[in-house]
């Protein structure tokens, strides 16, 4: 549908120039006629007819849009009345409306009947079939009325026959207007019609009742009546030239735009009331005795025939209706599937692409150019076992340090350089993978001789050694190395993965830098005893088989200021067990957070009993596994426990590795500010093993620092290892930490400590780790100078 045109200022402007000129003449037009000024009357009105015509016309070539000039051409039909007028002002002298010829009637009345069968017609949608069932019955109730209330009057004697019947052609085309219009107006919601066609049709409702009123006042010599219908007899004539104005300045939708109710038309309730108001009179004319028993019974036959015709008529509009709807909501249904097909095939498409996408993803790494585990691990399940494979696992020793002491971006492009390296030197002799985040694995398509194995080993050595320039960072790097081969006809393919990856874990743990450990049935038995320890710490039974043991701690004058707690396993199967050994394997399962939670209950419960028994003051060392510290119930397990057991949160010391310290977030340093509020201590173990700078230690909260065992063994004969233990000194008392000196086994030791200002002491030199009642007796129930005198 075409949208209103906006209308423009002078277009307001021109249209109000109009209504002022034609408001005028009507004055005038009224001024003559009430001061009998005939000459003044007859001009004014005949200026206003031909203006009408004129501007009507003058609308009806400006206009382009078809349907707008569909409307034009029904108010043409309508200027026979304004030409006729016109024609009696300028022939005869006397307006039209003081004529009462016949032809006259009926030409007019004609025409405003074509003029509502057209708008009836192009009204879209409209019933015809009710509508015509209204207009008849409607018409044939008022005809009934109109020729008994005629014959009562006696208004048929006072004209001739031949007038008589005319007259009565003419009011049955005026009815026949008035009854179709009154039909389309309450068929219609009223804010749907538009402006210019209700002003058209009240133009011609209009002129009727006009001329309703002039020949009752003709007829009965009511001055009054006559003087009101040619007071008002321009506005008509205007009204349809407002109409015609309203389309042509765009204020007004088009006809062919008129939203049609269906619901309205099948139960309008206007109607009801017309149909009922006849009714109504037909009683009231009745009780008159203005309409005879036959006519009376003529106009309620009417009325029932039409109840059940109408009755009909809506069942069948309401079933069309339904059938209507429910087809439009199968199309409305067809649609929304086809859409969604559409949209599930676009859909289906952008999955699969980015299927293929994830695909790639998955079997090779963007960033480095280098194919995945998974692939690997596909590789190997469709590898032909008839041919040898050997697969070396590289691992970049503190790679996690690199990232936390230069940045991320720094850490990814030494991957990047370094998958290069390894690219550039191997690409045509083995295939390529990126293991994790910082493994790499070459996989060798043949058998690869021991002599060639070492080769290679060294040569990725010196890759390391070769420095890595980023920015201004030169960075060196640390490999460990696993290999591993797959001869034919051995047992399982898949397990060379494996095998290479224990082999390159017991490299990391070796001592030298540029380590590397080639799988043998030695390493085999050790994976078999990991999955079996590991099998076994899932249903240990903690107080069965764990046992806390306590070293102590002490000044060096041989006083006691707390102990360590350390733990031990003794498995039914395995016998004992060293922490060093079960402990790395509980922490690749959940079952460190149970270890360390029983750990941390059963020292402090220790602790409370030694002091509370001796009136002591002692503080116990834990420690805890970073997996606990990171885990989100740490801090509330710490505070619940503590006031479970009712000690003070001094008596507590937990201890964490300094090479963990590198790894803590932001979070774990909030975390042991509320340790520290809460009056635990924080201890840093092994220190001086690690990467831990300055700015780390000073980021935490920490309270002690522990100087690793393997700078304390070497005091005597290494004076770098001394100038580093004393620099550690100096260090933590300006930052005032207290310092404990782990792993002090002879009486030398202890005096170099004492004399690089390092006061307390733990080792053998003191006492081993013992039992909770071997400790009790030897360090706490006797005398505290306990130690060699």
């Amino acid at each position: 549908m075409r949208k209103n045109m906006e209308i423009t200022k002078s277009q307001k402007r021109d249209f109000k120039n109009k209504i002022a000129v034609f408001g005028i003449l009507f004055l005038l037009y009224n001024i003559g006629l009430t001061r009998n000024l005939i000459w003044l009357r007859d001009f004014s009105s005949l200026i206003f007819f031909v203006l009408t015509g004129i501007l009507i016309w003058n609308n009806i070539r400006n206009v382009k849009h078809e349907d707008d000039k569909m409307h034009f051409y029904l108010v043409a039909l309508i200027l026979n009345w304004v030409i006729r007028n016109i024609k009696m002002l300028v022939v005869e002298g006397t307006p039209f409306i003081c004529l009462l010829g016949p032809s006259s009637f009926i030409t007019l009345s004609i025409s405003f009947f074509i003029v509502a069968c057209i708008f009836v017609h192009c009204a879209k949608k409209l019933n015809k079939s009710q509508l015509i069932l209204d207009a008849a019955i409607i018409q044939s109730v008022l005809v009934a009325i109109g020729i008994a209330v005629n014959y009562f009057s006696g208004w048929s004697e006072e004209l001739p026959t031949w007038q008589n019947v005319a007259q009565y052609v003419y009011h049955f085309f005026e009815l026949m207007t008035v009854v179709m219009i009154l039909v389309v107006f309450t068929s219609f919601r009223q804010r749907r019609l538009s402006k210019h066609n209700i002003l058209t049709l009240s133009a011609i409702l209009s002129y009727i009742l006009i001329r309703g009123f002039y020949q009752y006042g003709m007829t009965t010599n009511e001055i009054g009546y006559l003087w009101f219908a040619e007071s008002i007899y321009l506005v008509p004539a205007g009204m349809l030239l407002i109409a015609s104005e309203m389309i042509n300045a765009g204020n007004s939708n088009i006809f062919f735009e008129v939203s049609y109710d269906e619901n309205r038309l099948v139960d309008s309730l206007s109607k009801s009331y017309l149909v009922l108001f006849l009714g109504c009179l037909s009683i009231v004319l009745y009780m008159k005795e203005w309409i005879s028993n036959v006519m009376m019974i003529f106009i309620f036959l009417m009325l029932a025939i039409y109840y059940v015709m109408n009755t009909a008529f809506q069942n069948t509009f309401r079933a069309e209706k339904r059938l209507r709807d429910e087809e439009r909501k199968r199309k409305q249904l067809e649609y929304e599937v086809d859409r969604r097909t559409r949209e599930l095939q676009q859909r289906n498409e952008e999955l699969k692409e980015k299927n293929e996408l994830l695909g790639d993803l998955i079997y090779f790494d963007m960033n480095l150019g280098l194919y995945t585990i998974r692939y690997l691990q596909e590789y190997l399940v469709a590898w032909n076992q008839d041919h040898p494979l050997t697969l070396m696992v590289i691992d970049i020793k503190g790679f996690k340090n690199i990232n936390s002491l230069f940045s991320y971006a720094v850490g990814d492009e030494v991957l990047v350089q370094i998958a290069s390296r390894l690219k550039t030197e191997y690409s045509n002799n083995a295939v390529l993978f990126r293991l994790n985040s910082n493994k790499f694995g070459l996989l060798f398509l043949r058998s690869v001789e021991e002599e060639r194995i070492l080769q290679i080993i060294n040569e990725i050595h010196a890759m390391g050694e070769d420095p890595i320039e980023i920015d201004e960072f030169k960075i060196r790097l640390k490999f460990s190395i696993g290999i591993a081969s797959y001869e034919q006809n051995s047992a399982d393919i898949q397990k060379i993965l494996e095998s290479a990856e224990y082999a390159e874990r017991e490299a990391h743990r070796m001592i030298q830098e540029n380590a590397y450990q080639i799988f043998d049935r030695e390493i085999e038995r050790k994976i078999e005893r990991e999955k079996r320890i590991r099998r076994l710490l899932e249903y240990i039974d903690f107080d069965q088989e764990f046992e806390l043991y306590y070293q102590p701690q002490c000044d060096v004058e041989r006083n006691l200021l707390g102990m360590e707690a350390l733990l031990r396993w003794n498995s039914p199967e395995l016998g004992q067990v060293s922490p060093g050994e079960f402990i790395p394997i509980a922490e690749q399962s959940s079952v460190i957070l149970r270890i360390a939670q029983w750990t941390l209950r059963k020292g402090i419960e220790q602790i409370k009993i030694w002091n509370n028994t001796y009136q002591q003051n002692y503080r116990i060392g834990i420690n805890i596994s970073t997996k606990f510290i990171e885990n989100s119930s740490f801090l509330k397990y710490v505070q619940d426990i503590i006031a479970e057991f009712q000690i003070p949160p001094e008596w507590l010391d937990l201890e964490v590795t300094e090479t963990s310290l590198i790894n803590f977030n932001k979070e774990i340093i909030q975390l042991f500010e509320k340790l520290a509020e809460l009056g635990v201590s924080i201890s840093i173990d092994d220190f001086g093993t690690g990467y831990s700078s300055l700015s780390y230690i000073n980021s935490f909260r920490i309270s002690n620092i522990k100087i690793a065992r393997e700078l304390v063994m070497t005091l005597e004969n290494n004076p770098k290892e001394s100038a580093l233990v004393k620099a550690i000194i100096m260090m933590a008392n300006s930052l005032e930490l207290d310092i404990i000196a782990e792993g002090v086994e002879e009486e030398a030791q202890l005096q170099i400590l004492d004399s690089l200002g390092c006061r307390k002491i733990q080792g053998y030199y003191f006492g081993k780790p013992q039992t909770a009642a071997d400790f009790e007796y030897n360090f706490i129930a006797g005398d505290h100078s306990f130690v060699r005198q």
